[in-house]
């Protein structure tokens, strides 16, 4: 019997506890939702204006890679990357959208640069515009959208098209490109027309607007 009345008392308690835990859950969800909520307007402010922003930090380390010898001066090297980005689209009409993104990426080095003329410390690099076009969705009608101007651009595994400058690494992918992508739904295939004008520095278009040029 007192065996009986522990189980249905611990029964009873658990039962309060899940309860309890459930409507905490419900209010975090609801307190979640919120922020959301909150997140999503801030990010689309208007109709016709979205924005947006992000941090990535990032370290990096080599060792015996430069040379080929631990013994070189320089072998090992370490430096901290980070990068911050601001970006917004304008949409006067329902087609149309102007997109502009700035870059810019600092480094902290812990070892003294293997390729720069500078000891260790932080290397300000510069700011950029890696995106800066206009986009034209279902392009007369048709299920054509056309992208003129820089852009990012990924096709496949990226294999064949991977970063915008050849010296620029991870940092941007921008392209100084046009772009027509015929979409062919009911083949489920699309069909690229690209045409890119690019150069290794990345001042041909739009100067830097931070630092010094990468080159």
């Amino acid at each position: 019997m007192n065996a009986y009345k522990i189980l249905k008392g611990s029964t009873c308690v658990l039962a309060f506890v899940l309860l309890a835990w459930q409507q905490e859950i419900f209010a975090q969800d609801s307190s979640l939702n919120k922020i959301e909520e909150f997140i999503k307007k801030s990010k689309d402010p208007i109709s016709w204006l979205t924005w947006g922003a992000d941090l990535r930090v990032r370290d990096e380390y080599l060792n015996n890679v430069i040379a080929l010898n631990e013994s070189a001066p320089k072998s090992e090297q370490n430096w901290i990357r980070i990068r911050t980005r601001l970006w917004s689209s304008i949409k006067p009409l329902t087609n149309f959208a102007f997109n502009t993104r700035l870059t810019w990426e600092g480094r902290e080095w812990t070892r003294e640069p293997y390729k720069r003329g500078v000891g260790s410390g932080f290397d300000w690099q510069d700011g950029i515009i890696d995106i800066f076009n206009i986009k034209y969705s279902e392009a007369f009608g048709l299920p054509l959208t056309a992208i003129i101007g820089r852009q990012d651009m990924m096709i496949g595994d990226g294999w064949l098209v991977g970063d915008g400058t050849p010296l620029d690494g991870t940092r941007t992918y921008f392209f100084d490109a046009a772009r027509l992508t015929y979409n062919l739904k009911e083949q489920n295939t699309t069909i690229d027309a690209i045409y890119i004008d690019q150069s290794g520095h990345n001042d041909r278009w739009l100067p830097p607007l931070i630092g010094s040029i990468i080159t």
